[in-house]
């Protein structure tokens, strides 16, 4: 038996002397007595080989950064237990075996302490009966790893394997015995990617320490190969499209002249599906059998029983697919749909759906939809205004052109004279009221900030001679607004409604409205436009019976920057050279 002792000359004890054969790797194996129980915890050790000559030869496999490895105490009732001392290249010749106490480098190594070294205890290391020195020959130890997944995808040009969030594969190790010798106790060591854990093992590791795992093989002879399959879970979320995830398999094999096939890595892909985004526009215009001249501009109007036409073109300028199309249109009162050149469905009271599977990047899907007016249109000119609006499961970048408006103006059927008892004549004013105006082509317009409120003031009067009966007002809000008013009026979609019963000759009313616009806006500036009409049978003159305000919404200024944060960035960019040249009579520098 040898033993040595903390904190006495026996820290350092010579195990034996030892003529070694021939040059190569050897291991050694020492059968350790541990009878202390758990009073001594840090019964622990490190060897080297010695020569006559003063050299040192320490262990080829250490475990601490220094050049030893600390063979660790094994606490426990009391017990024999077989050890790996460490792996040493010998040339031949005469050595001496020495043993060493590892509080000589524990304070420089403490990572194989138990507990703190009690100066009381003394920590003795006993080895009995049996030393082995097993010589090893050369060989050629190899690993191959391979991953094993549910699916593969096309990746830089090849197929790639991939897992998603989640899911379980496996990784496939082999050792393998190229050489002409047994392979002795060969080490395989396999460190997982980050957030991949594994789950189970075709053989149990010898060691696991987070996400790596070693197994200590049984000797392979000339040739033999071992593998083992290890099931692994992907825990974490990934990046949108491929991630790399990088497993690394290693073989410790003592005398292995090449090393170079003693690693091997694999890469799995961790993949998400990339968001699809498509930005779809869309466009509503109408076609009737009548134009009107509105400040010099002829338009689409329609009498009572006329026919319209409408056309919505939607496109997709992408970058990608859109799936799930809906495309709504709202249409204007007395306009009754008589067909389309695609299947639709009701949407609603006075709106109709059409639904599409989906539409390429850079396509555009059109839709026809006409009808007639109703004979019974009121018997003054009004407009007749029709709403649309694009809609997709892919997520839609830009919203802001995904709605579409077109107008036709209803002209009134020619009626017979009104008897001069019945006349009257009602006149609108239609005002926006701002405090801001901003100089927009050169001329002044009431604007309004994003986030903030101004007003609208309808005032209506009843010229005469006679009372005013049964009376329709309404107005329509613009987008990016939201309205409030202490009159109480009906909605319907963008459009107020206000139904008096008779105003007087000579009377008037007011009307205001309070209106809030959107902290967001499409773009700066941004256009509210907003209409009015009045109408009422009997009516004498209508040219007086519309309004119109334009206000510019404006994107909300930044506060200036305090005197005290403010600073001055000054830059001076020149270039250096060691020639010169004269260039339209001027120096230049060369090179």
């Amino acid at each position: 038996m040898v033993r040595i002792d903390k904190g006495i000359p026996q820290m350092h004890r010579k195990i034996m002397d030892y003529q070694c054969p021939q040059t190569g790797y050897y291991r050694i194996y020492s059968r350790v007595w541990y009878n202390s129980g758990d009073v001594q915890l840090n019964e622990s050790f490190y060897m080297d080989w010695r020569t006559n000559t003063g050299l040192t030869v320490t262990p080829l496999d250490t475990n601490v950064a220094g050049p030893y490895r600390v063979i660790q105490d094994d606490p426990g009732p009391p017990h024999h237990l077989w050890r790996e001392c460490g792996t040493f290249y010998l040339t031949a010749g005469r050595y001496s075996l020495w043993m060493h106490h590892y509080s000589l480098i524990s304070d420089t190594f403490p990572e194989f302490l138990n507990s703190e070294l009690n100066p009381e205890i003394p920590e003795s290391v006993r080895l009995t009966d049996s030393l082995k020195i097993v010589y090893y020959p050369g060989t050629d130890g190899a690993v191959r790893i391979t991953p094993i997944t549910q699916n593969s995808k096309p990746y830089q040009g090849q197929m790639a394997p991939v897992i998603e969030s989640g899911e379980t594969f496996q990784y496939r190790l082999v050792a393998y015995n190229r050489g002409g010798e047994i392979l002795g106790a060969p080490l395989l060591r396999n460190t997982l990617p980050e957030g991949i854990f594994a789950e189970a093992f075709s053989m149990t590791p010898t060691k696991a320490v987070k996400n790596q795992q070693e197994w200590l093989l049984p000797d392979l002879a000339a040739g033999d190969s071992m593998e083992i399959f290890v099931t692994a879970r992907a825990a974490g979320e990934f990046h949108a499209d491929f991630t790399a995830l990088l497993d690394h398999a290693e073989l410790e094999v003592v005398n292995d002249p090449d090393t170079t096939n003693n690693r091997d890595q694999a890469i799995v892909y961790g993949y998400k599906m990339t968001p699809t985004a498509a930005d779809l526009r869309i466009s509503l215009t109408a076609k009737s059998d009548t134009l009107v001249d509105r400040n010099g501009v002829l338009l689409p109007a329609a009498k009572p029983g006329g026919k319209i036409t409408y056309t919505l073109r939607i496109q997709n300028f992408g970058p990608n697919e859109a799936s799930d199309i809906a495309v709504l249109q709202i249409l204007p009162p007395f306009f009754f749909a008589q067909g389309s050149d695609a299947v639709f469905m009701p949407g609603g009271i006075d709106s109709l759906i059409w639904h599409f599977d989906r539409l390429a990047v850079e396509q555009t899907l059109t839709i026809s939809l006409w009808g007639e007016i109703s004979p019974s249109l009121p018997a003054q000119d009004s407009m007749l205004v029709s709403q649309s609006e694009v809609s997709a499961a892919t997520q839609d970048p830009l919203l802001s052109n995904n709605k579409g408006q077109a107008i036709v103006y209803a002209l009134k059927a020619k009626q017979p004279p009104i008897p001069a008892s019945k006349h009257f004549d009602l006149a609108l004013d239609y005002q926006a009221i701002t405090d801001t105006t901003i100089m927009l082509n050169g001329q002044s317009q009431q604007a309004v900030l994003a986030g903030k409120t101004y007003s609208y003031q309808i005032t209506l009067t009843n010229n005469g001679p006679k009372t005013a009966k049964d009376i329709l007002l309404w107005a329509s809000i613009p987008d990016s607004v939201s309205i409030s008013s202490s009159t109480p009026f009906t909605q319907k979609n963008d459009t107020l409604f206000w139904n008096l019963d008779s105003l007087a000759a000579a009377a008037s009313m007011q009307i205001l409205l309070n209106a809030s616009v959107a902290k967001l806006l499409p773009q700066d500036p941004f256009e509210l436009l907003s209409a009015s009409r009045v109408s009422a049978d009997n009516d004498t003159t209508a040219a007086n019976n519309d309004g119109l305000a334009i206000v510019y919404a404006l994107k909300a200024k930044q506060p200036p920057i305090p005197a005290s944060k403010h600073f001055d960035l000054a830059l001076d960019y020149q270039a250096i050279t060691d020639t010169t040249i004269m260039l339209n009579g001027q120096s230049q520098q060369a090179v």
